[in-house]
């Protein structure tokens, strides 16, 4: 049995012969391009003459490397892709309709209209979950969860800062509230807690500027220089600092040429450097 006839369900082919992928469903290009009643060729022919008109993420998505090893293991795609094929294109119900706008074609409109009516009309949202693609739905928002709690915790943050911060691009990418399906509605250390930058340190303690305190800081113990590239560095947290309550924030830049680390501190830390700046004039009196 080729991947044709396992998987390309043509108008009023049953429900289950549909390929699902990240809980939407999908089509191969040999399956449109059979709906569709041309080659194959031509479907890949349009997408490379019109590619700037196709979203990867909206209209397809291309697989290759893990994600397509992942996609060939799984059961219910056994026959879609040989096991070989380096890479696979899917395409949405976005997609499928791209293609037969650029088809320009009496037919395509009206394949389309009994896709939509068929294999497209399970919705994500209302798509029946069955005990394997449940699994391989919560697989999918596990790994996604994974992977951005680990860049979080590249990008310097830590404890529930990276939680909340990978919970919310989980969330971006599969829809899937993870902390909220535990009943995690927030986290109790970062939620109603006052927190200050060196700039307001500076305010509160007399009109400091943000590069005394940071000196302050750094003459505390509380953060040291990070060398980056070119002589240029960056304000570090120590083991000191992590315990006083410093803390990383990842912010875009302005200008969009990437983001920027900042380092917060929890409001006590003014008394703290209140108290150093006391004992350094009561050492230089």
């Amino acid at each position: 049995m080729n991947a044709l006839t396992h998987s390309a369900p043509m108008p009023g082919a049953e429900e289950s012969a549909r390929i699902f992928y990240r809980d939407q469903p999908v089509m191969t290009t040999e399956q449109l391009a059979a709906a569709y009643g041309v080659n194959p060729k031509n479907i890949h022919d349009i997408h490379q003459a019109h590619s700037s008109r196709f979203e990867e993420g909206r209209h397809y998505y291309r697989l290759s490397g893990a994600d397509l090893r992942e996609f060939k293991n799984y059961p219910a795609n056994s026959g879609v892709v040989g096991m070989r094929a380096p890479h696979l294109t899917l395409w949405t119900e976005h997609g499928a309709l791209r293609h037969a706008k650029l088809l320009e074609s009496s037919k395509a409109w009206e394949v389309f209209g009994k896709l939509e009516e068929t294999y497209f009309a399970v919705r994500a949202a209302a798509a029946p979950v069955t005990g394997p693609e449940r699994f391989k739905i919560a697989r999918e928002n596990r790994l996604q969860f994974e992977r951005h709690l680990s860049w979080a915790r590249v990008m310097g943050l830590s404890g529930a800062h990276a939680m909340l911060a990978a919970n919310r691009a989980t969330i971006i990418a599969t829809g899937h509230d993870t902390l909220g399906a535990l009943g995690v509605l927030s986290a109790p250390d970062a939620v109603q807690e006052i927190v200050v930058i060196p700039t307001a340190i500076g305010e509160k303690l007399g009109g400091l500027s943000a590069q005394a305190v940071n000196s302050h800081l750094a003459a505390m113990g509380l953060q040291e220089r990070e060398p980056l590239h070119k002589g240029k560095w960056r304000w570090k947290l120590t083991q000191a600092g992590l315990d006083a309550g410093g803390r990383y924030d990842v912010q875009s830049r302005s200008n969009n040429t990437g983001t920027a680390r900042f380092i917060e501190w929890p409001l006590s830390v003014v008394d703290s450097v209140r108290t150093f700046l006391k004992g350094e004039e009561g050492e230089t009196a």
